[in-house]
């Protein structure tokens, strides 16, 4: 994953940190470079239909088409990804304080579409 990271945000980063409980299984990878402050979270947790929905109706939440079998981003934070597929939701973040809001959702898109596929 960190080649993949690099080849969406341009930037390397360092080995990811895991971190599980019997419901979800999360990695953060952060940059390399201390001072290009970029990172990448990755969560893949038990499905909680209360809890999406509940999410996905905030004012700051935009529906996404195209991913899983339903979508959204920008909340809790821009660059934040939502997506439900099967038993499961994904929660994928990118935060890159240099790049434009549209490079950042595209790249969390990208990176979202390579998590879809190993699933």
């Amino acid at each position: 994953m960190p080649s993949d990271i690099q080849q969406a945000l341009g930037v390397a980063v360092k080995a990811g940190v895991k971190q599980t409980t019997s419901t979800s299984s999360e990695c953060q990878w952060d940059s390399q470079d201390e001072s290009a402050a970029a990172g990448v979270s990755v969560s893949v947790a038990t499905y909680d239909d209360v809890l999406f929905h509940q999410e996905a109706s905030s004012k700051r939440a935009v529906p996404v088409s195209g991913l899983g079998e339903t979508a959204f981003k920008g909340f809790p934070h821009a660059g934040d990804l939502s997506i439900k597929q099967g038993g499961h939701v994904i929660d994928l973040g990118v935060v890159d304080f240099r790049l434009a809001p549209e490079k950042v959702d595209n790249a969390a898109r990208a990176l979202a579409t390579l998590v879809l596929s190993r699933l």
